[in-house]
C-alpha cells in the first residue's frame, strides 16, 4: 500500500445541521484527493476514534493533540489533503484550548449555507421527531417505519420556530467567528449543489488548491436528499401561517382547502 503523504492542505467545512453537510462532505471525499472530511469535534466521535487507537493515558484520559495529529495522518488522502466537517456547537466547547487555536490556524473555511432556512428547520423538525438523521438505512422494515412516521407526522409551529431560530443563531455565530478572525472563507450554498454538484465541488477545490479531474456526481455518494412533499407542506404551512408573512395576496383558508397546508 502506497505510503501516505504527510498532509499538507487542510480545510474545514463549517455547517448548520440539515444544511446538507454529510452530502457534500461524502462528494468530496469519492474523489480520493480532498481527504475524508468527518466530524473531527464531535465528542462521541473523538472517544470512538480514540478508543479504537489505544489513544488515552493510563487514567483513560484523551490528550488533544495527540488525537488530532492521529486523526490527520489517518483521515488524509494520499496527496496530503486533510478536510473535516464542523457544526458551530461542536466547536464551541473546545475554543478555550490552545491546541484547537494551533490546529485551525492551518485551514482554508468553506461556509456551507442553506438560503431556504425554513425548509432547513422542517428538515430539522422532522429528523428530530421521527430520528431519521440519514437517508443510509439499509432494512427495508425499518425503511417501512420510517416511511410511515414522515407520513403521519403532524405540524407542530412552535417546535419548527424553535429550529428556525437555531439556526439562524447558529449562522450568525459562523459569521462573527469569520469576522473576529478575519478569515476569508469560501460561501457554497446546499441549493446549488444539488443543481450543479461538479461545478461546486470544483469550485471548493480550486480554493483548497487541490487539483482534480474527477467528476462530482450525486449518483455516486451514500447521503441522498431525504426531503418530499412532506418537508414542502410543512414548510409552506409554517410561511403561510408566519405572523412576518407580508404576502397579502394568498388565502390561508383557500391553501387549507386545497390540501397544500396543513390546517
Amino acid at each position: 500500500m502506497k505510503k501516505r503523504a504527510m498532509a499538507d492542505k487542510f480545510y474545514v467545512i463549517c455547517a448548520t445541521p440539515r444544511s446538507g453537510s454529510s452530502m457534500l462532505c461524502n462528494l468530496l471525499a469519492s474523489s480520493k484527493v480532498m481527504g475524508n472530511p468527518r466530524e473531527v469535534l464531535n465528542v462521541d466521535s473523538i472517544l470512538g476514534f480514540c478508543n479504537r487507537h489505544n489513544l488515552t493515558d493510563a487514567e483513560s484520559r484523551i490528550v488533544i493533540e495527540k488525537y488530532l495529529t492521529s486523526v490527520v495522518e489517518k483521515r488524509s488522502s494520499q496527496n496530503g489533503v486533510f478536510g473535516m466537517k464542523l457544526l458551530f456547537d461542536q466547536l464551541e466547547p473546545f475554543l478555550e484550548m490552545q491546541a484547537i487555536k494551533l490546529f485551525l490556524r492551518q485551514f482554508k473555511f468553506i461556509w456551507l449555507v442553506r438560503k431556504d432556512v425554513v425548509a432547513q428547520a422542517v428538515s430539522m423538525y422532522i429528523a428530530q421527531t421521527t430520528k431519521e438523521w440519514t437517508s443510509l438505512n439499509e432494512d427495508e422494515n425499518r425503511k417501512k417505519e420510517e416511511k410511515s412516521r414522515r407520513e403521519n407526522l403532524g405540524y407542530d409551529e412552535k417546535k419548527i420556530d424553535n429550529c428556525v431560530k437555531r439556526l439562524t443563531r447558529h449562522n450568525l455565530r459562523w459569521l462573527e467567528f469569520f469576522s473576529v478572525n478575519q478569515i476569508e472563507y469560501l460561501q457554497v450554498e446546499y441549493e446549488n449543489i444539488t443543481r450543479e454538484s461538479n461545478r461546486e465541488c470544483k469550485k471548493i477545490c480550486n480554493f483548497c488548491q487541490v487539483e482534480t479531474n474527477y467528476q462530482f456526481s450525486l449518483e455516486d455518494v451514500k447521503f441522498k436528499k431525504q426531503g418530499n412533499m412532506i418537508n414542502e407542506k410543512l414548510a409552506e404551512t409554517f410561511r403561510q401561517k408566519s405572523l412576518i408573512n407580508i404576502n397579502i395576496d394568498s388565502s390561508v383558508q383557500e391553501l387549507e382547502r386545497k390540501g397544500l397546508i396543513f390546517a
